[in-house]
Order: C-alpha cells, then sequence, then structure tokens
C-alpha cells in the first residue's frame, strides 16, 4: 500500500486533495513496523484512516472497497452522519472483481468481512470525490452505469 501511494501521489494530491491533506500522515501510517520490529501496541497516530486508506487499498488491489460504520450516528436534523461508502480504483483494472468488504467495530478497529459466496447487494453509494477525479482525468463515463456496470451501486440522492 505504502508503493501504491507513493505512486499514485500526484494524482492523490490533484484529485483527491481533501482525502489527502494530510498525505504524511498517511504515508507515515502505512510504513508503521516496516523497520522489523513491531511492538505490541499500535499508536493511534499510525491507524488506518478513512476517507484516505480506503482508496488506497481500492488503487493497490485494483479492486472496489465498501466502507461500513459499526455505529450509525445521525445528526440534528435525523440524518446519518456515517454513511457506507464505495471507494473504486482511479484506474480502471482489466478483471471487475467484487468489493473488499471493510467494517469499522467500536471506536479503533477494522475488520474485513469475508461473503462466503457472491451476493446480489446493493453496494453503498460512490465516494462523491472520485467521480470529479475521473472525470478530471479525461473519463467522462458513468462510473456507476458503465466502468462498474457489474456492481449494483446504489445512487446518489442527488444525482
Amino acid at each position: 500500500m505504502l508503493a501504491c501511494l507513493q505512486e499514485n501521489r500526484e494524482l492523490y494530491m490533484k484529485y483527491l486533495p481533501n482525502e489527502f491533506v494530510e498525505i504524511g500522515v498517511i504515508e507515515k501510517a502505512l510504513s508503521f513496523a516496516l523497520s522489523g520490529e513491531v511492538p505490541d501496541s499500535c499508536p493511534s497516530e499510525y491507524w488506518f484512516v478513512n476517507p484516505g486508506c480506503p482508496q488506497i487499498v481500492a488503487d493497490t488491489y485494483k479492486r472496489p472497497v465498501a466502507v461500513y460504520s459499526a455505529r450509525f450516528n445521525k445528526n440534528r436534523y435525523g440524518e446519518y452522519c456515517d454513511t457506507p461508502l464505495l471507494f473504486l480504483p482511479l484506474k480502471e483494472p482489466k478483471d471487475k472483481l467484487s468489493p473488499i468488504v471493510m467494517q469499522f467495530v467500536g471506536r479503533d478497529h477494522w475488520s474485513t468481512v469475508k461473503l462466503r459466496r457472491p451476493l446480489t447487494i446493493e453496494w453503498p453509494v460512490i465516494h462523491w470525490p472520485l467521480i470529479d477525479a475521473c472525470k478530471a482525468m479525461g473519463d467522462s463515463r458513468d462510473l456507476r452505469k458503465h466502468v462498474w456496470r457489474n456492481l449494483k451501486i446504489k445512487k446518489l440522492p442527488y444525482m
């Protein structure tokens, strides 16, 4: 993942700047324990962060990443704040693989969820900055209807 971040650094900074404002923090987190010595616990500054890290996972493994929160908090208007999101690779892969499913557990752990068999489920909405990034990179196709049409992806409410 660190190699992917370094390879795509300019793309992230140019097209997804809000997610990568603190790219040095993400780079530091991805470098944790690469020296060979792994401590018993991992300090919070090295934790996986959302939304920056799921995009790197999608680009590293060339598959979509569906991110779900363990708790669904509501704001003062009764709207959910922790909306599940789908992150897609910035560069379209040859093979269209099913998403990696990640669940935020408690307040400090991420867990991957393994699906036993292919399921027809509605995947979360695409993380919207990615749509703008793909358009800015010259791909004007609809990510949901054309590029990833093999997945049933929930439509953004305002589109």
